[in-house]
């Protein structure tokens, strides 16, 4: 059973793994290493190394090519030009380095027509943005070696407007029993984590 935060904390292993890898890195947490962070549902500490974050604009980068391990980002490409954004990122992730994204998916028409024309707490969007569809993930697929891509929140999207924890448990629990098993329902969910290998 996947759920949407398994498939985040799987990312989050591997960039661990990276960081982490034998004879890279010691542990460098300023309070010890008793007090460095914890994955969740890791065995291990996240070892703090001396790593170099970025933090990038909608215009081409001048960073230098094969400049990443990993890359990460939460809702940001269906803001660009993939054409020009997929070759962009392509080429700054290193050969055997992996990029993970969490975006809105434009697969649902009934969520479209709620994401156009129904007031909701936390609709805050920009005239640019638009849930991705399986047209625009084209070029992400020509530019990586590999694209694997989950979707999450079919029914559990409904909790935005629940007020109760319980029903919003329920909803979650209902969608980890029901998208394993009719994977076809993926295609209508609210969000989409795309994981492109280089």
């Amino acid at each position: 059973m996947r759920s949407f935060a398994r498939v985040w904390q799987a990312a989050a292993c591997e960039i661990e793994q990276r960081i982490a890898a034998p004879g890279l890195a010691e542990n460098r947490h300023p309070a010890g290493p008793q007090h460095a962070p914890q994955l969740p549902g890791s065995n291990s500490q996240i070892e703090m190394v001396e790593n170099d974050f970025v933090q990038a604009t909608r215009t081409p980068s001048v960073r230098p090519t094969a400049a990443f391990d990993c890359i990460w980002d939460n809702a940001i490409l269906h803001h660009l030009d993939l054409t020009v954004a997929a070759r962009e990122l392509a080429a700054r992730v290193r050969p055997g380095g992996v990029a993970v994204f969490c975006e809105p998916w434009g697969g649902n028409p009934l969520l479209n027509f709620a994401r156009r024309r129904l007031p909701y707490a936390g609709k805050e969007r920009t005239a640019d943005e638009r849930p991705l569809r399986h047209a625009d993930l084209r070029p992400l697929r020509e530019a990586f070696f590999t694209m694997h891509f989950e979707g999450f929140q079919r029914l559990s999207m409904l909790r935005r407007v629940m007020r109760h924890e319980s029903l919003r448990n329920a909803l979650i629990r209902s969608d980890n029993w029901l998208l394993p098993r009719l994977p076809f329902l993926r295609q209508f969910c609210r969000y989409m984590v795309l994981t492109l290998r280089a």
